[in-house]
């Protein structure tokens, strides 16, 4: 920073033939005493009045920051709910306790657990062998209506044969008897013509004749094989018609017994299901005989589950929060949304203690505020969480929205403002004159100059009333 000696003002009128406006200038009236780099300049032969102080137009990096706050959250829940229906045993951390991963929450009541976990070894078994059981039923009665369905056709064809041959059987006796009944007849007629001579030989002979004839009729050797084999046959149709109606009956008894592809596909995958739901509620048993643990280290934030009470399977027992994977969660308006992304890196305070963030995750959606405003919720991560965070506590956030690297910059203060743009004043060979300027981004503190300044230029900080609206200030040798 750099100092002059102090000045004293004079007011001195522009030659206005010349065409030139009136402006006022400040002569110093005194000689000048350098003292080498400081370049402060003195007057002499009056009072000292303030110095004018300077900065230096300088080359850096700039952080632009959205400073906000928010609330400590956690990024990772375990809601615990119980694969049984059991009873509570022992809950060994209360709500709001911190827990390590591995340590035991709560446990179930050790006898009824090993009641549930018999009938379950049980339900399985019996399970496992219904299923066999159905399975080879069915196989039973596939086979019996095969059986039937093929028999009846075997037994259809073998009643038709042989009623037919009982059919032949019996026209066979018939042909015979007549044939019989008719050459009786033509012996009775041929005994009439010789009846006036019964003593004749051939009356004699046709009297035999007719007799013999007469028990041939009845005892045929052909006719009495022929009845007997008829029972034989009459025999078998009936043993063959008694065997078909029980083939139907069989027919229909296995039938209604026995499953359709796809009814027996449902019916294993039913049977199968059931097996797996037992297998699977077996296992919760086998893994929760010691307790319910923590799968990682953080805090029970709450707690549903009471000693002694029977909870149902698919019941909340208890939250457990994250203290390894923890963000501050923000409200973020519309105004501050457009500056944010996610990746910025960000700092964060929390109960005095500074920590480093990330720019996580900015929902699509926006919400309304206590005050009725649109807000859209966001997510900074804190990237080294230790044991002194605490949920649900305000957090300060200063999130790095842009950057500029290796620019120029000035102090935002020494930087003006008026209906042109902006400006600053820049002291230059001993003469401060007014400069306009173009700035970029700008911070709490500094602010990027684009255009109007070079590196190392001095600029006046400090406006005093004989600089503002002045052109230049000029020393006097």
């Amino acid at each position: 920073m750099k100092k002059l000696f102090s000045k004293k003002e004079e007011n001195r009128e522009e030659d206005t033939q010349k065409g030139k406006k009136n402006k006022k200038k400040l002569w110093i009236i005194t000689g000048i005493l350098c003292l080498g780099i400081v370049g402060s300049i003195f007057l002499f032969g009056g009072s000292k009045e303030p110095p004018i102080e300077t900065v230096t137009v300088e080359r850096k990096d700039l952080f632009q920051k959205l400073s906000t706050t928010g609330t400590v959250v956690s990024q990772e829940s375990y809601h615990f709910f119980s694969p049984l229906s059991t009873e509570i045993g022992e809950i060994k951390v209360k709500k709001g306790e911190a827990v390590e991963k591995g340590s035991t929450i709560l446990n179930y009541e050790p006898q009824t657990l090993a009641e549930l976990k018999t009938l379950t070894q049980l339900n399985l078994t019996a399970g496992r062998s219904g299923l066999e059981d159905q399975l080879n039923k069915n196989n039973k009665n596939q086979g019996l209506y095969q059986e039937a369905t093929v028999n009846q056709e075997v037994l259809k064809q073998q009643i038709k044969d042989t009623q037919a041959y009982i059919d032949g059987l019996e026209k066979k006796i018939a042909d015979k008897q007549v044939e019989l009944e008719h050459h009786g007849m033509l012996l009775e007629l041929s005994r009439l013509e010789w009846a006036d001579e019964p003593q004749s030989e051939v009356y004699q002979n046709l009297l035999k004749l007719i007799q013999q004839n007469a028990y041939e009729q009845k005892n045929h050797k052909d006719i009495l094989g022929w009845k007997d084999e008829l029972k034989v046959y009459n025999k078998m149709l009936e043993d063959y018609k008694t065997y078909e109606a029980e083939m139907k009956s069989q027919e229909s008894s296995s039938d209604a017994g026995r499953l359709t592809n796809e009814g027996k596909e449902q019916a294993k995958a039913s049977a199968e299901a059931e097996i797996l739901r037992q297998e699977n509620t077996l296992e919760e048993i086998t893994a929760y005989e010691k307790g319910v643990t923590a799968p990682f280290s953080g805090i029970l934030t709450s707690i549903e589950a009471v000693e002694g009470k029977t909870v149902q399977q698919g019941e909340l027992l208890f939250t457990l929060e994250s203290l390894e994977e923890v963000a501050v969660s923000l409200l973020v308006s519309k105004y501050d949304l457009e500056k944010i992304k996610v990746g910025q890196s960000a700092e964060i305070t929390v109960a005095g203690k500074i920590y480093k963030g990330e720019v996580d995750s900015i929902q699509q959606m926006a919400t309304k505020n206590s005050t009725g405003a649109a807000v859209v919720e966001a997510a900074v991560k804190i990237k080294n969480p230790d044991e002194n965070l605490f949920l649900g506590v305000e957090a300060k956030v200063k999130i790095d929205t842009q950057e500029a690297k290796a620019v120029l910059t000035l102090p935002s203060a020494v930087i003006n403002i008026d209906t042109r743009g902006s400006f600053v004043y820049v002291l230059k060979d001993g003469v401060v004159e007014r400069r306009d300027i173009v700035t970029g981004l700008s911070t709490e503190l500094e602010t990027e100059v684009k255009e109007g300044l070079e590196e190392g230029e001095e600029v006046v900080s400090e406006i005093t009333p004989q600089l503002t609206g002045e052109e230049s200030i000029t020393p006097e040798l």
